[in-house]
């Protein structure tokens, strides 16, 4: 995921139904410190100031057995996964293929392109950025795992990849900058968190609240001003 702070195709308060050149995962920095990652939006509109996160990581998709030998060198291959959900044709770019178990086990490689496959389908073919550096054989076992700025939206799940603040008000299915560093606005819900105070992601799908032991990643940054309930505070994100 390269990192830059000129040449893109657009603005971090502009979006795009195309990539304009960018690819999911690239990092900008503004000279005022606030670092951005391009993002795809997921197939509902955000407001803006809202915190997003990405899309669960499939089941049907992990802990896969290969099939067949693929040998060193190796930039295409067919693979075949569980039926029961189905793949768009390139949502797995910039994403991984990642060998958990067996032969070449430990090695993750990043995916290029992919085919898309139905509900029904079980055999997808990757393109990958670099070969195969260790063989693998039917005793390996691998994931298929999509880069946590695809899909983003807005959720009240605490366990799903995070993304960051949107800048801009997002239309579905577009590709945007999502924030993850500096100061930006967010929303609050109920429980406000106080100037200074850290906070995580609420149970109210896109906002934020004070941060709590009990929250399964509790600290995504620092409030800055102390806002009142169902509005924006003041933050400063700390997620890259």
């Amino acid at each position: 995921m390269p990192i830059k702070n000129r040449g893109f195709g657009f603005g971090v308060f502009s979006q795009s139904k195309d990539k304009k050149g960018s690819s999911l995962g690239d990092m900008r920095f503004e000279q005022c410190g606030k670092a951005y990652r391009f993002a795809r939006a997921g197939a509902a509109d955000i407001p803006a100031g809202r915190f997003v996160v990405g899309v669960t990581n499939q089941a049907a998709h992990q802990n896969e057995a290969i099939l067949a030998a693929v040998p060193v060198g190796t930039y295409a291959l067919s693979v075949t996964v569980t039926a029961g959900t189905a793949i768009v044709a390139n949502e797995l770019e910039n994403g991984e293929f990642l060998i958990n178990d067996g032969a070449g086990e430990g090695h993750s490689y990043e995916i290029d392109s992919n085919t898309a496959i139905s509900a029904s389908g079980t055999v997808v073919y990757l393109t990958l950025k670099r070969p195969i550096k260790v063989a693998l054989d039917t005793t390996s076992e691998f994931t298929l795992v999509r880069n946590p700025m695809y899909g983003l939206v807005q959720s009240a799940t605490q366990t799903l990849p995070l993304g960051g603040i949107t800048p801009i008000a997002v239309t579905a299915n577009y590709y945007f900058w999502v924030q993850t560093k500096g100061m930006a606005p967010g929303y609050c819900t109920t429980t406000v968190p106080v100037i200074g105070q850290e906070f995580a992601q609420e149970g109210v799908a896109g906002g934020i609240t004070v941060s709590t032991s009990s929250d399964t990643i509790p600290d995504l940054g620092q409030c800055l001003i102390a806002a009142a309930a169902t509005e924006y505070s003041a933050l400063w994100l700390n997620m890259d």
